[in-house]
């Protein structure tokens, strides 16, 4: 998908997006000094938030930051449920570096 396809969606519904592919929240600046890419467009289409990575990420990390992502997200929030996933993945010697779970930010209206 790319981002121009993303226009034509109606996710006005869609409360969440994640985006847990490497680097989802970059985009290129336009000659106005307009950001472009799927954080544009994610909430042009109408979603309120969108969890993106701001580089490229490890496969089995963001598996792990997902799934503890998800399992807090209906307590936490998504601010919280983040937060608590990324302390999970500091708290392990195999993913500590910063790398491995700093990559992720919650865009929109996360409360």
């Amino acid at each position: 998908m790319e981002a121009h396809e993303v226009y034509e969606l109606d996710l006005s519904r869609a409360g969440l997006v994640a985006l847990s592919a490497c680097s989802t929240g970059l985009g290129h600046v336009s000659r106005g000094d307009e950001l472009w890419g799927f954080t544009r467009s994610f909430l042009a289409a109408g979603s309120r938030t969108l969890l993106v990575s701001l580089w490229p990420v490890e496969d089995e990390a963001t598996a792990r930051l997902m799934a503890r992502f998800y399992v807090r997200l209906g307590e936490d929030g998504v601010r919280g449920a983040l937060r608590r996933a990324q302390l999970e993945l500091l708290a392990d010697p195999h993913t500590r570096d910063p790398f491995f779970w700093a990559a992720f930010n919650a865009i929109g209206d996360w409360r």
